[in-house]
């Protein structure tokens, strides 16, 4: 199996935080890490989605949770949000070994229930930390980004990938961008298997928690405007384009979207303003967390082709980028802000990180071969924030790492995510 990055964030959290919460969507890892954890810790891992283990829970909570755990081992409570009344027995055990960390573990899929419970018992008490679908640099036993480093582009190590032809790299980005980063689909190539996989995780696990958790009645519904966000990842929002294709409400499309959001399938980009208030209000960028649930969209599991032709192949890349630059970060302890950027007139520019106190703006490109035309978005931030942004970067599927004019730098992406290991050979 894969090397997960969180698992020494993970870790040190449960040194520093007195409880600790890990999310993520459905089928990320998160049962297979934390029992692997467990049994090198020398822990006792529990889960409530066993009827019986959930039923023992909820009758006594206090009286299971002292029974269950050693002071000072790490207990995990997986599944840890179908049992409302064991956050507040865990807030009894934190509160009377306040300030030693207790190193209790819960577990959710999803962060909808998780973050209600924590917040009506356990706030101010526990490190929250996320787990995604595999990454790039995670599939190929890669190294750090260079996401630390945007901001002095002569520290960004420059050249190819020691041992790495450009065909294993592109290779390795088509498999990737083909069929994501779900470990239990990883090296898997039968068409047929992948079809029926992204197919059964739509039904099997994200439309059962829509009706338990959210009571989503209108499930047809519900699942057009899936597909439709599919088709739409790295667009500007806009519920009444969704609305129309699903035969429903603005209204219902958006509290759907909040739905899919609570449960980590997608994520929301707001627009840059130095004004805070104004990205309230205008419409953010919607991206989907994993190129196979878009590809799902796309009703083209398995090959590339049809996005390819249709260049729909250019809006997966890029929430393929903004995804794993997410993270990265977070399991490199790195804590930009993410946001898009477009004006009135149109120019815009797909990313902007503000990151260590400036701003670092990034387009995102599905071409080998950049072309002036490239450079326009980024140009126009500089006609505006040209004082406070150090550099500006275009990402792309290539293999140098050059400057294209004045502040603005051609970054292959393998080379920003840290993909391979340089010491490879």
């Amino acid at each position: 199996m894969f090397s997960r990055r969180i698992e020494k964030k993970l870790l040190k959290t449960l040194e520093d935080f007195r409880c600790v919460a890990l999310t993520g969507a459905r089928q990320v890892g998160k049962s297979y890490l934390l029992s692997r954890i467990c049994r090198d810790q020398e822990g006792i891992y529990r889960t409530l989605d066993d009827p019986r283990v959930l039923e023992e829970a909820n009758s006594d909570p206090v009286g299971w949770l002292r029974h269950n755990r050693r002071r000072g081992k790490l207990l995990v409570i997986d599944e840890a949000a179908k049992s409302p009344r064991i956050f507040s027995a865990v807030k009894v055990i934190v509160d009377e070994e306040d300030p030693v960390p207790t190193k209790i573990l819960l577990s959710s899929s999803g962060n909808y229930l998780l973050m209600r419970r924590i917040k009506e018992s356990l706030a101010g008490r526990i490190g929250l930390v996320y787990l995604y679908p595999l990454s790039w640099s995670e599939i190929g036993d890669g190294v750090p980004s260079r996401i630390s480093k945007l901001a002095e582009p002569d520290s960004i190590q420059t050249g190819s990938v020691p041992g790495m032809s450009a065909i294993e790299i592109d290779r390795s980005r088509e498999n990737i961008l083909t069929f994501g980063g779900f470990p239990e689909i990883q090296e898997k190539s039968d068409a047929g298997f992948l079809r029926e996989w992204s197919n059964q995780y739509f039904n099997t696990y994200i439309l059962p928690m829509a009706v338990e958790f959210f009571s989503v009645s209108k499930q047809h519904a519900f699942q057009k405007v899936f597909y439709q966000m599919c088709l739409r990842t790295s667009n500007l929002l806009n519920y009444s384009d969704v609305a129309g294709p699903s035969g429903i409400s603005s209204v219902t499309v958006k509290n759907y979207i909040e739905y899919f959001t609570a449960m980590m399938i997608c994520f929301e980009l707001p627009q840059f303003y130095l004004n805070p208030i104004k990205r309230l209000v205008k419409s953010p960028k919607i991206h989907i967390i994993d190129p196979i649930l878009v590809n799902t969209g796309f009703g083209n599991v398995g090959s590339l082709t049809l996005q390819k032709n249709t260049g729909a192949i250019g809006q997966l890349y890029e929430s393929w980028i903004v995804s794993e630059l997410i993270k990265c970060a977070h399991y490199e302890s790195i804590f930009p802000d993410f946001f898009t950027w477009r004006t009135q007139d149109g120019a815009e520019v797909d990313l902007v990180l503000r990151l260590q106190g400036h701003y670092v703006p990034i387009e995102i490109k599905y071409k080998k071969r950049l072309s002036k035309r490239d450079l326009s978005g980024l140009r126009s931030w500089f006609e505006v924030h040209d004082s406070e942004t150090p550099a500006a970067y275009i990402v792309y599927p290539g293999n140098k790492f050059y400057r294209l004019s004045g502040k603005i730098w051609a970054l292959p992406d393998f080379l920003l995510l840290g993909a391979f290991d340089s010491r490879r050979t």
